[in-house]
């Protein structure tokens, strides 16, 4: 083994086997910024170990095994590291660097280092900026792109932009999708759910709102799930709503609610505070195809108005009247009927009463003061076959009562009404008062006088009965 050494102006290779063989090369002086050459000849010159000490300064240095594998020292404040024949690694005041991007690797798959140390504040650089990680205290910044892996744990994360998977794993249980927590989830803002949303736990709660939530709870019985007491389930307006407090139900609007089904079927009563209504025009035949059927009674509070018929279908039907069922009419079970009323009062307006063939009319006159009335009957081309008044005064003059009863006997012959006057009865004190009968052929009119005193005020009342086809009276 050979050393090497400069000491002064002296150049020494010695032989580490036998000092006393050695090479000494003198130099003359040499003075500041001046540098003295050795120049070995351009043949193999072979050194054994030796020792190099000493400083050693040459603007043309490169050391190595052969021109191709070797360090270079020639370029001011860098070095060069060449193997096989390519640069390929630089040495500067500020970098470690490849002589080309992508021209050396950190380490082998088989070769590996241990411990990478970085200051505070580092940054790992990834195609010039394109991706970064940057320390800053107790924090790494992935910035400039996408921190992708095929699995990540973390005792807590946070991230100032999107956390985003592609995996495309549908969830059916809570662990199997792509996106999985041990614990809660919470959001801040909304959620977009693009398919279905499922609670799986027995008794989940769907909670709405903060300040008065509305809350949605799974019953594990009957597949139920139950709105809280009291909760509104609204449509379109606060005051279009659903809720119930455990006993009853409530469905409000302030407009139609409308049931559209071939069959709405109702199991116990049903109250309204509005009026129940059906547009169906079906005509009952029966007591079971009408637009509205009930299998029991109907119970009406006000009046009922008909557009058509009533009928009591049943054989015995009764129709009662008044509070006290005081009066009624019923079916005996055949053609007849039995009324009962006491007492019964049959009034017929101008039409009168028709009781087959013989029309009654209620005349009446409770003012106190003199009148001459006239009771017309209008029977246009009709024939009147007997006219009979039956009037009882009351005389507020001198308190007198009396009655009339005034028959005639009417014949028509073409256009011509002959009436007989001559059955006239009167009964009582009448004074001069009358009461006769007139017949006007012309307008095809019979009327009936009832003409009091002139001095006295005549009170009457009673009826007129006609026999004809049809006819009217008027109060003249």
């Amino acid at each position: 083994m050979q050393n090497v050494s400069m000491e002064d102006s002296t150049f020494t290779i010695v032989d580490n086997s036998d000092n006393d063989k050695k090479a000494i090369f003198q130099l003359s002086s040499v003075t500041s910024g001046q540098t003295r050459t050795i120049t070995i000849p351009d043949s193999n010159v072979t050194l054994g170990s030796a020792t190099i000490s000493g400083t050693t300064f040459s603007e043309t240095l490169k050391i190595g095994r052969d021109a191709d594998n070797l360090i270079d020292f020639t370029t001011d404040n860098e070095i060069t590291f060449r193997v096989g024949a390519a640069d390929e690694l630089r040495l500067d005041g500020t970098a470690l660097a490849p002589e080309t991007s992508d021209g050396l690797a950190l380490g082998t798959s088989s070769l590996m280092w241990s411990d990478l140390f970085l200051a505070s504040g580092s940054v790992v650089n990834f195609d010039n900026g394109d991706v970064t990680l940057t320390h800053s205290s107790n924090t790494i910044t992935v910035a400039g792109g996408t921190l992708a892996t095929a699995a990540l744990t973390a005792s807590t994360g946070t991230f100032s932009g999107i956390l985003k998977t592609d995996d495309a794993t549908e969830a059916t249980t809570t662990t199997d999708g792509s996106l999985q927590t041990d614990g809660g989830l919470s959001v801040v803002k909304s959620a977009v759910i693009g398919d279905d949303l499922d609670l799986l736990s027995n008794s989940a709660i769907f909670k709405i709102g903060s300040d008065q939530p509305f809350t949605l709870t799974h019953s594990n019985s009957n597949n139920t799930v139950m709105a809280t007491t009291d909760h509104r389930l609204a449509f379109g307006d606060t005051g279009e709503y659903i809720s119930g407090d455990g006993t009853d139900l409530k469905i409000i609007s302030s407009g139609d609610v409308d049931i559209t089904g071939t069959l709405v079927d109702i199991t116990g009563a049903l109250t309204a505070s509005g009026i129940i209504k059906t547009d169906d025009t079906t005509e009952a035949t029966s007591t079971t195809d009408g637009s509205l059927q009930t299998d029991g009674g109907l119970s009406v509070a006000k009046d009922i108005i008909a557009g058509n018929d009533v009928k009591l279908l049943s054989d015995s039907a009764v129709l009662s009247l008044g509070a006290d069922n005081d009066a009624t009419l019923t079916h005996d079970g055949t053609t007849g009927l039995t009324i009962a009323a006491n007492p019964l009062s049959l009034e017929g307006g101008a039409g009168g009463v028709d009781l087959e063939g013989a029309k009654y009319f209620s005349v009446s006159n409770d003012t106190s003061s003199a009148a001459t009335v006239q009771y017309r009957f209008s029977t246009a081309a009709e024939k009147v076959y007997h006219v009979e008044a039956h009037i009882a005064c009351f005389n507020d003059t001198d308190n007198t009562s009396f009655s009339y009863i005034v028959k005639s006997l009417a014949q028509r012959t073409g256009t011509t009404t002959t009436i007989d006057t001559n059955g006239v009865e009167r009964r009582g004190t009448h004074d001069s008062h009358t009461v006769a009968i007139a017949v006007d052929n012309t307008a095809n009119e019979v009327d009936v006088n009832i003409t009091a005193a002139s001095t006295d005020a005549l009170k009457w009342r009673g009826y007129i009965m006609i026999i004809t086809n049809d006819a009217t009276c008027t109060k003249q």
